[in-house]
């Protein structure tokens, strides 16, 4: 009789259940795989605008300044960053913001530095082409009107 009941005993797990822990796993596995490079792609774009918006938001403030304080000031765009020069009582004033998500092109770009005047004008006009290094397609551009010196960027 106790022969019997122990061979009616379960001694590891039946192919039914092995193959539905087998299709959670790989469910679990690509989910992670496929929907990894897409989460990971929202994230680079959402730091990209994050950049394009402060780098926006920075000539602003600059031109702002300019204004405030009858100095003008030269913005120039490099890949990875913004480097900012004006003199303020005669203390030259030389300064760097990183960003990091963005490359730049355009009318401004390297030595071609965008000046600010005090009378909130602006050396010429063009645009500022902001690009993402890693996807291409993320692409913003802030346009610079010569007349007005109106600074926007697109939406």
């Amino acid at each position: 009789m106790k022969i019997v009941e122990k061979i009616k005993e379960k001694n590891g797990y039946s192919i039914y259940e092995l193959l539905v822990v087998l299709v959670i796993m790989v469910s679990v596995l690509i989910f992670f795989t496929a929907g990894g490079s897409r989460l990971q792609k929202e994230i680079e774009k959402r730091a990209f605008n994050q950049d394009c918006e402060t780098v926006y938001y920075l000539i602003l403030d600059l031109q702002n300044d300019a204004m405030m304080d009858n100095a003008r000031r030269k913005v120039s765009f490099f890949s990875g960053y913004v480097d900012v020069i004006y003199s303020k009582d005669n203390v030259p004033y030389n300064w760097q913001v990183q960003t990091d998500h963005i490359s730049y092109s355009g009318n401004f770009y390297g030595g071609n530095a965008l000046t600010l005047y005090p009378a909130g004008t602006v050396s010429r006009g063009g645009r500022i082409i902001m690009t993402n290094p890693q996807y291409p397609e993320l692409s913003r551009t802030i346009t610079v009107q010569v007349a007005n010196g109106r600074i926007y960027i697109d939406e």
